[in-house]
């Protein structure tokens, strides 16, 4: 299947420097697919991670620092006959940048991987939309009750955790109040 998607992240990134401006901006991270161990040894030393996504976006957006994208196969796109499934490396990694701060979505294909980036340079994603790996609506006082904290950064109001990292801020922050507020 890596094939498959290496032709979809081929086109994407085909039709983002079509596109110009910002899209041109997206480049892919070379971390995936199977290797010698020799190879993959020398490859950790100089940092190769496992569960890196495919492709970043370094354009800050809509309160993101960036965009992370996991590319996977589409059932019955290119010859795909099931969707690609990710990792519990990719799936720790999205989670991880979710938290500080950047967009991070697995796309099964060509078709959705364009939505997301068009919606994501167009501004129509909100940090709303960025739960897919860190669902936190109802848990606000679950970090209340473990030390975290309300606090305002700059003009932003954001919940910080017991080690004064921002888990979230803005309007999921504002959600997660009303989901609590209504809830209690």
């Amino acid at each position: 299947m890596k094939h498959i998607e290496d032709g979809i992240q081929a086109a994407l990134i085909q039709y983002c420097n079509r596109k110009g401006g910002d899209y041109a901006k997206i480049f892919a991270i070379p971390n995936g697919g199977k290797r010698r161990l020799l190879e993959a040894v020398r490859l950790k030393k100089s940092g190769v991670r496992a569960g890196v996504s495919d492709l970043f976006l370094p354009v800050p957006k809509n309160g993101f620092h960036g965009f992370f994208i996991e590319l996977k196969t589409k059932k019955g796109e290119s010859g795909a006959k099931s969707n690609g499934k990710i990792s519990d490396d990719q799936k720790d990694f999205l989670l991880q940048t979710q938290k500080k701060g950047y967009l991070s979505k697995v796309a099964h294909g060509f078709s959705e991987a364009r939505t997301y980036i068009d919606e994501y340079l167009n501004g129509t994603i909100s940090r709303a939309d960025n739960n897919d790996f860190y669902p936190v609506f109802d848990r606000l006082q679950e970090y209340l009750e473990n030390g975290a904290t309300i606090e305002k950064i700059d003009s932003l109001w954001c919940l910080m955790d017991s080690h004064s990292e921002c888990i979230v801020m803005g309007d999921t922050l504002k959600k997660m109040c009303v989901n609590l507020v209504l809830s209690g």
